[in-house]
């Protein structure tokens, strides 16, 4: 863990990198540079120091005016921000910016740039987007382009608004607050074909569970009136026709549930690898939830973490947007959670006919853990995503639970036509 000392000597080497970065211009910066080298030099007595020190005072005067002159001149501008609020992690938003200058004079060498950006987001454009001259009432429409490092949650406070006016050496504006969150879900290539052991167990409900609240089953055609039939189902026009009481007839109809299980246990002092690991899981966990979603299943989600995290989604009940939500906010779980989520997973995966499980590891108290779910006559497809393959026997795990698949991050970002 860095010491005190360190991260006062870190936070000093950030604050003069943003201030050279965002308040000095190329030729700021280069004049800049020209004047420590003649104060530097204007130190030897060989040299007419009168002369060094005069320009040297001449620069001091230029820089500490400068700001002060662009704040005067640089109008209050009004700014509206458009940005899209899912995106994936490893691709570039670009965010539309609508300037508008409301006021009855004109604005100069304007920069645009976003403030306070989270680590995990790189600017494109690092200085900003420049303006060479928005006119007093003018209105233009900019792009920022900004590089989602990582998935994640994110939320967007301001940009800042500058102007290098009038030099072109010294930067000077204030924020715009505009508030905006951005969620980067895990990125995903699509599975063309997925092979997913059949189980016996289907959920009664149809398209009635999955669509609607209600009743509403199949209609398959009718018959004469019984009793205990309900006088809902009557059908007016076969009694008009026939002279007696018809009903309708309805066939309740299944659908397959499948379960996705993912594991985000990762011990305290775990290595860079693991948490990579964790992180390709989400991935290949986003391509199934594609896949089942393009196939009309019923996907509950679920994810082992301090507490479960579970969604239902399919024919109607959520979309792939949704489930993507939850992997974008996923963190990894600290302590082993299976004994304690097992009561309530349980009762969740009663009504299951398979589970695809994403594993980090495999010991004894995972075993055991999938091991009472095959006791249910739930089927089971395992997938095991570690980038550290020894100590793992797959021919053991397949003699009990089925087919197992072993994946790293390198083969998962390759991207998968079957599985």
């Amino acid at each position: 863990m860095p010491s005190n000392n360190t991260k006062h000597k870190q936070g000093i080497y950030t604050f003069f990198s943003r201030l050279l970065r965002y308040r000095f211009t190329v030729m700021g910066r280069f004049m800049l540079a020209m004047g420590i080298v003649l104060i530097l030099l204007g130190s030897y007595t060989i040299i007419p120091t009168f002369i060094l020190y005069c320009l040297g005072f001449f620069y001091i005067l230029i820089f500490f005016l400068s700001p002060f002159i662009g704040r005067l001149s640089l109008p209050q501008l009004d700014a509206g921000i458009k940005i899209p609020f899912r995106t994936s992690s490893g691709s570039t938003v670009r965010e539309k910016i609508t300037l508008k200058n409301k006021t009855g004079r004109n604005a100069y060498f304007i920069f645009v740039r976003e403030e306070n950006l989270p680590e995990e987001i790189s600017p494109g454009e690092s200085e900003g987007v420049m303006v060479p001259l928005l006119k007093k009432g003018e209105e233009i429409d900019l792009t920022l382009n900004l590089f989602m490092k990582k998935r994640g949650n994110y939320s967007l406070e301001s940009i800042y608004i500058e102007t290098s006016f009038p030099l072109g050496i010294v930067k000077t504006g204030y924020p715009v607050k505009r508030k905006r969150n951005i969620l980067a879900y895990p990125s995903f290539t699509p599975i063309l074909h997925l092979n997913i052991p059949a189980g016996m167990r289907l959920q009664p409900g149809g398209i009635a569970l999955a669509s609607k609240v209600g009743e509403s089953t199949e209609f398959i055609g009718t018959r004469e009136f019984r009793d205990g039939d309900s006088p809902r189902h009557i059908h007016w026009k076969s009694w008009a026709r026939f002279n007696k009481p018809i009903v309708k007839e309805f066939q309740e109809e299944y659908f397959c549930r499948i379960a996705l299980f993912i594991d985000t246990f990762v011990p305290k002092g775990s290595p860079p690898k693991d948490y990579d690991a964790f992180e390709s899981s989400l991935s290949l966990a986003a391509s199934i939830s594609d896949y089942l979603e393009r196939q009309e299943y019923i996907i509950d989600i679920i994810a082992a973490g301090p507490d479960i995290y579970y969604l239902q989604a399919g024919r109607a009940l959520a979309y792939l947007d949704q489930i993507l939500d939850i992997l974008a906010c996923l963190d990894v779980c600290r302590d082993r959670p299976y004994s304690r989520i097992e009561p309530h997973l349980m009762e969740e995966l009663s009504g299951i006919s398979t589970v695809i499980v994403l594993l980090l590891d495999w010991d004894d108290e995972r075993r055991d853990f999938l091991n009472r779910i095959k006791e249910m006559g739930i089927e089971i497809r395992i997938f095991i995503i570690a980038n550290d393959r020894e100590g793992k026997d797959i021919a053991q795990i397949e003699d009990i639970f089925g087919s197992v698949t072993l994946l790293d991050s390198k083969r998962i970002s390759m991207g998968f036509d079957e599985l």
